[in-house]
């Protein structure tokens, strides 16, 4: 995944101790998403970057401009991305717009799937 201007600044600014550890998460992190069946919840993912790169609630929340509320109905799965959501956290966050809305396509895909399972 690219980083975006903002967090390729943050990222800059981290020692090398701290990325490595990053690093190691956000590949731990893949493996996981790999061998799930049901896809992760995009505000999982929003939840490790926001984790992984340091950021408070509040700052990540700054960052995107939307309120803390809002982000943390996305990191709490109560919410999912719009492609609104998906552009800002393009910018933040770097990946595209597109992956984002293919990821929140494909665990709503799945968790309707799950619900007609047997029926």
């Amino acid at each position: 995944m690219t980083k975006g201007p903002i967090l390729q600044e943050l990222w800059d600014g981290l020692p090398k101790s701290r990325k490595k550890k990053i690093k190691a998460s956000a590949s731990q992190r893949k493996r996981r998403i790999m061998n799930m069946q049901t896809p992760a919840h995009p505000g999982q993912i929003v939840k490790d970057l926001i984790g992984e790169a340091g950021l408070s609630v509040v700052t990540a929340a700054q960052h995107l401009g939307i309120s803390r509320q809002k982000l943390t109905r996305l990191i709490g799965k109560k919410s999912g991305i719009s492609p609104e959501m998906a552009l800002r956290l393009e910018a933040v966050f770097g990946s595209t717009a597109e992956s984002w809305m293919r990821m929140q396509d494909a665990w709503e895909l799945a968790e309707v799937g799950g619900q007609h399972d047997g029926n």
